[in-house]
């Protein structure tokens, strides 16, 4: 059922970044980074929670998915704290190309996301 309307959500919202998969719900990772693939949707690696774990992103990556580092950061001293999503990019070889905040060019990026997914 979780993962049902997880990819529900993705198909029927403009959504950039599918936050935590499965974090807080347990969710089929590799049908749900399809759905991301399919809909043009990132998924984060979450560095505040350490989720997902290396082989939830072996797996979306395998389904084609690219992904996005966040701190979620809930206060000041932990922005920008991202050694977690750093090291398992390292780990898995993580071409940097696949990882939307390490590739140039993002303030294009968003602009066309606003663009094409709320019109």
């Amino acid at each position: 059922a979780n993962t049902k309307a997880t990819v529900m959500a993705l198909e029927n919202n403009p959504v950039d970044i599918l936050s935590h998969p499965g974090l807080f719900f347990q969710v089929d990772i590799e049908e749900v980074a399809r759905a991301c693939v399919k809909h043009e949707v990132f998924f984060e690696i979450n560095c505040g929670h350490h989720h997902p774990s290396l082989e939830d992103v072996r797996i979306a990556l395998e389904a084609g998915v690219d992904i996005i580092i966040n701190s979620d950061a809930h206060f000041c001293d932990t922005v920008g704290m991202m050694e977690y999503g750093s090291k398992l990019v390292e780990k898995l070889g993580i071409p940097l190309e696949r990882v939307v905040n390490r590739r140039g060019g993002k303030e294009g990026w968003i602009g066309k996301r606003r663009r094409t997914k709320c019109s």
